[in-house]
This record gives structure tokens, sequence and C-alpha cells, in this order.
């Protein structure tokens, strides 16, 4: 669910904060630029791991700002595609579930990835099986699958370079199933940078409480 992706970037240091802690001001610019942000096709940016490597300080001539090279680490929210995630329902339409994980909200069950036998009703789902009915609506804690990640299309990366240590693939876009349902494609077209599609029609996925 959770990658460490190495970044170089070029950072500036104010005369005014010459007197501060350098590792404090990088890291309120870092934190300012990156953190809860989208890095596209790369993930969702959690916060600041550690600092890797800080270059010299350069003052160029009539400027009174220092400027230097950092490399540092990102801690990215990019889960891969069959992962198990638990979150909690935050909408229900005709269309299908939106789940929320606290920190990343982008997560859409279409319709079509919900149980044989579902229905819509009244704002809820209901799932029936084996002669019960079982019923999804908002606040509910669910399982899900993730079923591929679609990054909205882009120019140009964050920053300046990158790698990742976990063999993170920075050039896939994992938009391979084609969506059936339109207000799906809406979202995926229009909608955020980062959007996770998933599943709740396997075995044991669904509601948390209906497997305790």
């Amino acid at each position: 669910m959770f990658q460490i992706l190495i970044l170089e970037d070029k950072l500036k240091l104010l005369p005014d904060q010459f007197s501060r802690d350098l590792l404090n001001v990088l890291e309120e610019q870092i934190e300012a630029k990156y953190c809860n942000k989208i890095l596209p096709d790369v993930g969702f940016c959690v916060g600041l791991y550690d600092f890797v490597h800080i270059g010299d300080q350069f003052v160029y001539p009539a400027e009174g700002a220092a400027h230097l090279l950092v490399r540092f680490r990102l801690i990215i929210f990019v889960p891969f595609e069959g992962e198990i995630l638990t979150g909690n329902v935050i909408a229900v339409d005709p269309n299908g579930i939106k789940i929320s994980l606290d920190f990343f909200t982008d997560i859409y069950i279409p319709s079509y990835n919900l149980s044989e036998h579902t229905v819509y009703s009244d704002n809820k789902w209901i799932w029936s099986f084996q002669g019960g009915e079982f019923i999804i609506e908002k606040n509910d804690h669910i399982r899900f699958q993730v079923k591929y990640i679609h990054f909205r299309p882009h120019s140009s990366l964050l920053g300046k370079t990158a790698q990742s240590n976990n063999n993170l693939d920075t050039n896939q876009v994992l938009n391979s199933t084609k969506l059936e349902n339109n207000s799906i494609d809406d979202i995926l077209i229009n909608g955020a940078a980062m959007t996770i599609i998933g599943s709740i029609a396997s075995d044991g996925l669904g509601l948390v409480a209906w497997y305790e």
C-alpha cells in the first residue's frame, strides 16, 4: 500500500531563514510542495520520510537567497492491483459506492463491481444471498479489492527526477479495464488526478461486519 520514493529537487532558502535550523526549513518546503498531493503516475504523497543528501548552498549574483540541491525520500500511497483494503463508505448512489481511507477519498466501486444479486434502493445497496439481505449504506466499514488505479493525463512529473527503491513503475497507468458506467467515466476524465477503482464481487469482500 505504501512505497518509498526518492526525489531530487532544487530548493531555495530566503535570507530570513538562514538563522533557522536547515532541516526544519527544508522539511517545511518539501511538505508544502509535495505532501497531500498527487505525483502523476506515481501516487499520493503522504509525507516526508527522510533526507538522503543535502548539497552545498549557492548564492547567485544580485540575489540574496541560497539555492541547494536536495535528495529526499517520500512516503507514497499507491496500492497494487489486487490488494485488499478496508475503508469507510462515504457516499452511496445508483452508480455505486464511494469509499474513504481518511487520508485518501477518491475510491469508487462502480455498480458493476458489486456482488451478483445486488440492487439499489432508498440510498443503500442490498445484496441478496442464501435467503438473507445484506445492506451497504453510508458510514459502513467495508473491505474491497483494488482493481486498478487511474491517473488523469498530465504533462510532467513534479520535481526533477524520481526513482523508487521498491520497483515502483512511474510510467505505468493502470487503466486496462474498460469502464461501462458513464458517471464513472466522467469521474476519471474530469475528476481527481488519481482515482482508485475497486470491487467487492469476490468472496470475503464487502462489509467487515458480515464476517465477524
